[in-house]
């Protein structure tokens, strides 16, 4: 797993834990922010995982990305 993929399930564990406990998204990322640093996470993206959570997605692993990868493909 890479540092980013690391990163982005951590923060998803953080948004989840305050999710848990009824937080709304403005009062996560007050939390979150105040503990980890002031650009851990924003508004728009606890927002989403709120909405995430909400329709009983929960996993800590986000699905496929699209874009431009990440990683170089030595094969093509």
């Amino acid at each position: 797993m890479t540092h980013l993929a690391n990163y982005r399930k951590q923060n998803r564990l953080l948004i989840l834990y305050d999710y848990k406990f009824g937080s709304n998204a403005a009062d996560a990322v007050r939390r979150i922010n105040e503990a980890w640093g002031d650009r851990m996470v924003g508004e728009s993206t606890v927002s989403e995982r709120f909405h995430e959570f909400k329709a009983g997605n929960e996993e800590l692993t986000a699905g496929p990305r699209f874009g431009r990868p990440t990683e170089l493909d030595e094969k093509t």
